[in-house]
């Protein structure tokens, strides 16, 4: 992805644990650079779209807002979904997803 870049948003599958992700409380979506502590955005209202053919299937989409692609780097990033009675479950379970930000050359 080119720096300052907010299209296309970001698109995340997502495979549940054989359950019914029309039951998930909510969902976020967070990011933050390689090396970083601070998040470089919480998205507490992403688009989700459970498949209606396989409800253990999501689409889950971030919508990009100025400042979240400015910086260059390796950008890591997570979907945490919240089931009933507060349960957490993040995806992917192994490491991160990540996106390179790369240089734009008329930034």
């Amino acid at each position: 992805m080119k720096q300052g870049d907010l299209e296309p948003g970001l698109v995340l599958d997502i495979t549940g644990p054989g359950a019914d992700l029309n039951d998930v409380v909510s969902w976020r979506v967070i990011g933050r650079l390689r090396g970083q502590s601070t998040l470089l955005f919480d998205d507490t209202s992403p688009d989700v779209e459970v498949d209606p053919t396989d409800e253990t299937v999501a689409v889950i989409t971030h919508t990009w807002v100025d400042g979240e692609t400015d910086a260059l780097g390796l950008l890591l990033i997570e979907v945490e979904a919240i089931w009933p009675g507060g349960r957490p479950q993040t995806f992917p379970t192994n490491g991160q997803t990540s996106i390179r930000i790369t240089d734009d050359l008329d930034p």
